[in-house]
């Protein structure tokens, strides 16, 4: 049976796989917050609502998600339907019974990362509802997790965590809730569950226009400053960052090659361009099969560069073959000479920051695959 697709604010279960049991806001205050568990029997307490999220930019709009698709490696937040509480990943906290991770449920509020999300797949074309990682933005390899382990209080109740590493007990299936039981409970913002799916934001993005571009398996934005590697060839560092908080070092110009100056030009699948730090003026690039500080990839730099070396290639999302970059669109980076994509690794870049590390590799693995996440435009 085809599965539906997952949209903005749907109400869901979420069923561990390896126990069977389902994700519940237990109540039971702990911290700054409230017990997260799995139980074996549905309540209230274990519905939530699945949305779709995009790191605030000051000075620009919000983007509308209303009964919108949520794709793989889309960022999310995990509210409570019954108590409101958001899902809540606190990395640097121990978990109450196995020490792992600390996840609980706690009011929303600003943070750096802690309450968003990746829905992860095994396949990134394949979205398999009953074989999802949520991860958090924070730590690329810390999931949403549990297991047979159960607190003392609340009872007959399995401890869920943040794990660090991936096993069998990071999956979970959505499971969307039924008519009854939206109309038992009391949700804000409720949906007409026949209304159609709209469409994903047909924004185009131009040449000129100014962007931020995020990592679809890290959710970490590419990002560089005037810091320099301390190997290689020295140059000025590429990096992705771990906070959700965008700052004025994320963002690039997008510019076609050839002499394009034309800014109404869109930018097609297989165009070269030039993409050019806003902070330093320096453009992404590779010099001449140099190495990063491990030696195991190629390494990347911002510098002054006059030939264009990345060309965009398009991601097949299992629909109509799009020819044109879009904004929230995945795509990878191709650098033409070495024909290896632009990746983010899941290890800190060097000794000059604590920020994730950017190179070239050989394969379209799903590190390869990112995203424009915001676009300043004049045809905004």
């Amino acid at each position: 049976m085809e599965q539906e697709p997952l949209i903005h604010k749907d109400i869901v279960y979420l069923r561990h796989n390896e126990t069977n049991g389902y994700l519940t806001d237990t109540g039971v205050s702990y911290q700054n917050g409230y017990i997260l568990g799995t139980k074996k029997e549905q309540d209230q307490n274990s519905v939530w609502i699945i949305e779709k999220y995009s790191p605030p930019v000051q000075g620009l709009k919000k983007p509308n998600y209303t009964k919108v698709e949520i794709w793989p490696c889309d960022m999310v937040v995990i509210r409570n339907g019954k108590t409101g509480n958001v899902i809540t990943c606190n990395i640097g906290n121990k978990s109450l019974v196995t020490k792992q991770g600390e996840m609980i449920v706690a009011n929303q509020y600003e943070g750096t990362g802690e309450q968003q999300f990746l829905l992860i797949f095994d396949k990134f074309d394949e979205i398999n509802l009953n074989r999802v990682r949520l991860v958090n933005v924070l730590d690329e390899n810390h999931a949403l997790h549990s297991h047979n382990r159960q607190y003392k209080n609340p009872k007959d109740v399995n401890e869920v965590t943040g794990f660090t590493g991936v096993d069998q007990n990071d999956y979970w299936s959505i499971i969307p809730v039924s008519r009854n039981v939206r109309q038992s409970i009391f949700i804000k913002e409720q949906q007409d569950v026949d209304k159609p799916v709209r469409p994903r934001c047909y924004k185009y993005i131009h040449n000129m226009d100014k962007l931020v571009i995020r990592n679809c398996f890290t959710g970490g934005s590419l990002h560089s400053h005037t810091s320099t590697y301390t190997h290689g060839n020295k140059q000025q560092e590429i990096t992705w960052r771990y906070s959700i908080r965008r700052d004025q070092n994320d963002w690039w110009v997008i510019e076609l090659a050839n002499g394009n100056s034309d800014i109404t030009s869109q930018i097609q699948d297989k165009s070269l361009l030039f993409l050019t730090h806003t902070g330093t003026g320096k453009r992404l690039m590779h010099i001449n099969g140099a190495r990063n500080k491990k030696k195991d990839y190629l390494e990347v730099n911002c510098g002054v560069q006059e030939e264009a070396e990345f060309q965009i290639e398009g991601v097949d999302m299992g629909i109509p073959e799009l020819n044109t970059l879009l904004l929230e669109y995945p795509f990878r980076l191709k650098h033409v000479k070495t024909s290896q994509y632009l990746a983010a690794l899941s290890r800190p870049s060097s000794k000059t920051t604590f920020q994730g590390e950017v190179v070239l590799v050989g394969g379209k693995e799903q590190n390869t695959i990112w995203m424009v996440e915001t676009v300043d435009s004049l045809f905004d």
